[in-house]
């Protein structure tokens, strides 16, 4: 893993980015050759992969989808995935998780405040 060891300041870099919202985290990973990494994603998750370094295989409902460096996959909600390293060399990849019910909630929340501060047009 080394060989990742110049992302280090990258993926602040991304992570500061990405996570600027409550309802957003970034979650990195890396795995060697030959291995895989089984994950669920909770229901009220929405879920990419963004592979930054090497080739990934992404199986989940009885399909693969091959990723490399820079492509993006969305994974299905309230499901289990498992995300393989097929490339000669390690591989990176993020995964950006959106909480829908607190970005719903979020937004809910910021409308109801704006109709409150708005005239009413019945006077």
């Amino acid at each position: 893993m080394i060989d990742l060891s110049p992302w280090r300041t990258k993926l602040n870099e991304i992570e500061k980015e990405v996570s600027k919202n409550n309802f957003t985290e970034v979650v990195f990973v890396a795995d060697f050759p030959g291995l895989n990494l089984e994950n669920f994603v909770k229901e009220d998750l929405n879920a990419s992969i963004t592979v930054l370094e090497g080739t990934v295989v992404v199986e989940q409902g009885g399909h693969n989808v091959t990723l490399e460096k820079n492509e993006v996959h969305t994974v299905q909600s309230n499901d289990t995935h498992i995300v393989h390293t097929v490339s000669q060399v390690p591989s990176c990849w993020m995964y950006t998780y959106t909480n829908i019910t607190l970005a719903n909630n979020v937004t809910l929340q910021d409308l109801e405040q704006q109709l409150r501060r708005t005239p009413s047009l019945n006077k």
